[in-house]
């Protein structure tokens, strides 16, 4: 399977976004006729309009964490390093030695991506 480069990915969320806006502006006309005039048609385009609604939030939702994000850096006072947590969870992801430019992350499998997230990561901090 081929993966989407970052520009694709932001393409792709864009759409998703604007599908989710028209989707959000259905649901609020079915959920409006619904309460003038209570029928079932009204009440499964009520339920087909949510339901579509969550799974393009869910969507975009996977996507962003597809986007690599720099982790945030925390400098303790009882160390030279630098401790990295995820910028979405705030999971502790690893730690940065400004000094070396050396990065450890904690997930072995994959250290580019958060363990609990699965939040894209850069293994180094920009600019350092």
């Amino acid at each position: 399977m081929n993966q989407m480069n970052k520009l694709e990915t932001k393409e792709a969320i864009e759409i998703l976004l604007s599908e989710k806006k028209k989707a959000e502006h259905k649901l609020a006309k079915a959920y409006d006729s619904y309460c003038l005039f209570p029928n079932e048609h009204d009440q499964e385009d009520w339920d087909n309009y949510s339901a579509l609604v969550a799974a393009l939030e869910m969507a975009v939702e996977a996507l962003e964490k597809q986007i690599p994000k720099k982790p945030k850096s925390i400098k303790e006072d009882y160390n030279e390093y630098m401790d990295l947590y995820c910028p979405t969870c705030g999971h502790d992801v690893g730690m940065y030695d400004a000094e070396t430019g050396y990065s450890y992350m904690d997930n072995e499998s994959n250290p580019r991506m958060c363990a609990k997230c699965g939040q894209s990561l850069f293994a180094k901090l920009e600019g350092e």
